[in-house]
Formats: structure tokens, C-alpha cells, sequence
């Protein structure tokens, strides 16, 4: 089978939507699981591969064409961060006026070109809304980095600059980019900034061997009590709710 049946820009971009419709409308009529359901997402798949093959040489040859920065984001969609489409980025797309459309493939890249671009795209970006949000992206990558089940954690020794960082951004996004863009169900950039807050000046406290925050509640009897009480036993925390 040819997978890409186009040659141009525009082509290219038409076809990548045309197969992706196709694709989730074929995956609709598929039990999840089945051999049927499985055929699809391989097929996608290698249509992706090559897509992204050919998308990045099309845009390589003529990074200022009309709709190739259009279709390096269907490219990124579609594929990882390289050092090559970083370089690319690097090169000509820093003050794009939509190139806070990457700014999420950049947080879900493992490489370290992602960070340096981030930061590149925060500091030299003459559009706010681009500024807005590679500094919240940024400061999602740095907690990232403090999970336990991340691919990219941060070393030890790095931890608390990058927490001070972390909230030195969201503190940024929240002052000076409250309204510059939106997400998740139309949640402001500053709105989600100050819920993120919160979490972000207690990272220091969220690694082994740490000290854990004060917690200070009621007992299932009513009963005042302080997580500080119980120092040098075993707890467990069992944090949830009901929506």
C-alpha cells in the first residue's frame, strides 16, 4: 500500500486529517481489544511513521512556506520531538505567532531539547499568548520531573531550583498571562495556574526521604489530630473523594 499519496504542503495536511477522521470513525465501529481494533491502530500507525517522515522533509525544504508550520505541528502530532524538528524549531519558528501550538508536544518530549526550547519560547516569543504558554508548559515539564513514574526525572541535587523555578512560572503565568489562553473546558490559564500552585510549592516535600507537610484533621470520631504526631511511625495516607 502507497501511504502517502501526496506531495505538497497542503497535500499533505489534507490527507493526514482525511486518514485521522478515517481512523477514529473505523475505530468506533471496533470492540476494543479485538484483532479487528488492533489491524486499525497498526495501519494508523505506520501511516503516522510515514507521515512524519515526509511532513519533516517537506517543511526542512521550505520552513517559510504557507502551512509548513501548520504542518510541523501535524508532524509532532504524529511523532516525537527530535533534535533535528528542535533544531528546526530553533531556527524559524521562535516567533511564530501560533507557536504555542507545540508548547504541549514540548512538555511530553523526553528529550532535554524540549526544556531548552520551552525556555527559549518563554523568553524570546514577542507574543504573550506564546510566552503564557510555554511558561505554564514549562512549569508542568519541571513537576514532571518529581514524579515517581516519570521517564525524565530530575536528579537529587537539581530539585530545589527546579521547584523554586516551578513556582517562580506559575506565579508568572498567573501575574502577567491570566487570560492569555485556556484550557480544559475553557479553565484560564491563570486559573489553572493558582490550582497548580499549590502542589508546586510542596514538591520539595514529595520526594523519599523528605519531611512530609504538616496535616492537621478530625478523626472519624471527631477527634483533632496532627500528622506530626505520629513522627516515627508508620502512616499511610489515604486521600480521596466522591463526585
Amino acid at each position: 500500500m502507497k501511504w502517502i499519496q501526496n506531495d505538497t504542503i497542503a497535500g499533505l495536511q489534507a490527507e493526514f486529517k482525511t486518514r485521522q477522521d478515517a481512523y477514529y470513525a473505523a475505530l468506533r465501529k471496533e470492540k476494543r481489544g479485538t484483532p479487528g481494533y488492533t489491524a486499525i491502530e497498526e495501519e494508523f500507525k505506520a501511516f503516522r511513521k510515514a507521515f512524519a517522515t515526509r511532513g519533516l522533509a517537506l517543511v526542512q525544504g521550505d520552513p517559510k512556506a504557507t502551512g509548513a508550520f501548520e504542518l510541523l505541528v501535524a508532524v509532532l502530532f504524529a511523532t516525537e520531538l527530535t533534535a533535528d524538528i528542535a533544531r528546526l524549531i530553533e531556527r524559524h519558528y521562535l516567533s511564530h505567532p501560533e507557536a504555542g501550538k507545540i508548547t504541549t508536544s514540548l512538555y511530553f518530549a523526553p528529550i532535554p531539547e524540549a526544556e531548552t526550547l520551552l525556555e527559549a519560547l518563554r523568553k524570546q516569543s514577542p507574543h504573550p499568548k506564546v510566552r503564557g504558554q510555554a511558561s505554564y508548559w514549562q512549569a508542568k515539564r519541571i513537576m514532571e520531573g518529581f514524579s515517581a513514574y516519570t521517564t525524565r526525572p530530575l536528579p537529587t541535587p537539581q530539585q530545589p531550583a527546579a521547584a523554586k523555578k516551578c513556582v517562580a512560572l506559575l506565579e508568572e503565568v498567573i501575574a502577567r498571562y491570566p487570560a492569555s489562553f485556556t484550557l480544559y473546558k475553557e479553565v484560564t490559564a491563570g486559573e489553572k495556574a493558582k490550582q497548580e500552585l499549590a502542589g508546586a510549592k510542596n514538591l520539595l516535600y514529595l520526594r523519599l526521604g523528605a519531611v512530609a507537610p504538616e496535616i492537621q484533621a478530625d478523626d472519624p470520631d471527631g477527634k483533632r489530630f496532627k500528622l506530626s504526631d505520629y513522627r516515627g511511625t508508620v502512616v499511610m495516607l489515604d486521600f480521596w473523594g466522591n463526585w
